[in-house]
């Protein structure tokens, strides 16, 4: 993964949903597209939040950058943003996530199979009531950005995330 990808994010990089028109939005408010996160007085938090969540998808090798290929559906990608507040309300993380925008795919031509492992809230109510009753102690995993990261059997190409296309090679998909 390149490391240029961590380029600063300027108005002449961005595209789709990022060039609509934004309104200067309040602090501590969360953004609906990037055009406002951008005139936000929270600008700061959520430019590092961006760049927290690009390192993490380079680190773990979720795509490489590669020659647009003739003829393929290129699936788009926006951010996402959502702030994390403590019991007592106050902003305690400034979160952005990128997302593929997948509903422009076509089930038979881009994908055969979609598939998402979760528990069943049963299994979990099951597992909770044993331990209740054994006196076990229980944990809680979160595995960051785990469903970009699962093994794919077709190939997906991806925009460039908005705001990070690689310089000279913004034709690039990933």
């Amino acid at each position: 993964m390149p490391a240029a990808m961590t380029a600063k994010i300027t108005d002449a990089n961005l595209q789709g949903d990022d060039y609509a028109m934004a309104v200067c939005i309040k602090a501590g408010v969360e953004p609906k597209n990037g055009a406002e996160a951008r005139t936000s007085p929270d600008w700061p938090h959520w430019e590092e939040a961006m760049h927290r969540e690009i390192a993490e998808l380079q680190g773990k090798g979720t795509w490489e950058v590669v020659s647009r290929p003739q003829g393929a559906n290129i699936v788009g990608s926006r951010w996402t943003y959502h702030l994390k507040h403590d019991t007592n309300g106050t902003i305690v993380r400034y979160k952005a996530r990128l997302v593929a925008q997948g509903f422009t795919q076509s089930f038979g031509v881009d994908y055969d199979e979609t598939y998402a492992p979760v528990a069943k809230f049963v299994s979990t109510c099951v597992i909770l009531a044993l331990a209740a009753l054994n006196n076990w102690e229980v944990e809680q995993v979160d595995v960051k950005n785990v469903y970009l990261n699962a093994e794919l059997t077709e190939t997906i190409y991806m925009a460039q995330p908005p705001g990070f296309a690689l310089p000279g090679r913004k034709n690039h998909v990933c």
